[in-house]
């Protein structure tokens, strides 16, 4: 799917899901299980990708085995310098890492975001995403993924109309799923920006009289 639309469905939440059903109320094992599932995937993908590039210079000057081993070289070295790195700035900047708003610089979002999705699948998973939790449709929405393409199977079945094998049912509930969460988060940002003019009138001074010195004057 990814070497035809240049895009495919994160597999994280699969995983987390599985993980979650395997090992239920332990975050930690959760996270590991993201990190030698969907993590270690999502790396062999872009191994791929770059072997494929390799593939199409082999006629060149650039064989594909030296391709490979300059690959494998550089994947081991930059997984040994990640790790250096991330030792020297969490000893460094712990204290701005564990604030909650961190500085222009650091921030710690990444790993706090890994974090707390492990602690919603991995601890709250089924009071979140179980069969009474406010998001069952999460889980649920793998079985209607599914049975997704059984629809136009069976309509091409009965009519014979010869575009339908070409429609791709996961790459369209994909982009439908996008679309919906950019009208969700242009939603929020909308909303946000109101509420930021509304705030800098009324309490904030920018029409030259603040909350703080209407204060003083009633004083």
């Amino acid at each position: 799917m990814y070497n035809y639309y240049r895009t495919a469905p994160g597999m994280g939440p699969l995983f987390q899901i599985l993980g979650s059903a395997v090992i239920p109320g332990s975050s930690q094992a959760n996270m590991y299980f993201q990190l030698y599932s969907s993590v270690s995937l999502a790396q062999a993908q872009f191994m791929l990708s770059d072997l494929k590039l390799g593939q199409y210079v082999k006629r060149g000057s650039v064989p594909p085995r030296s391709t490979f081993i300059v690959q494998m070289t550089g994947t081991v070295v930059g997984a040994l310098l990640n790790y250096v790195i991330m030792q020297i700035v969490v000893s460094n900047e712990r204290t701005i890492l564990l604030s909650n708003e961190g500085t222009r610089v650091w921030s710690g979002q990444q790993v706090q975001s890994f974090n707390a999705n492990a602690v919603l699948w991995g601890a709250l998973g089924k009071e979140i995403y179980g069969p009474h939790g406010p998001y069952f449709i999460v889980p649920l929405g793998i079985v209607i993924g599914l049975a997704l393409p059984v629809v136009p199977w069976l309509v091409y079945k009965k009519f014979g109309w010869r575009w339908l094998p070409y429609l791709n049912t996961a790459f369209l509930a994909h982009e439908i799923s996008l679309y919906r969460q950019y009208l969700f988060g242009a939603g929020i940002d909308g909303g946000a920006q109101i509420f930021v003019f509304i705030f800098s009138f009324a309490l904030a001074g920018a029409g030259g009289v603040g909350f703080e010195s209407g204060r003083k004057r009633s004083e």
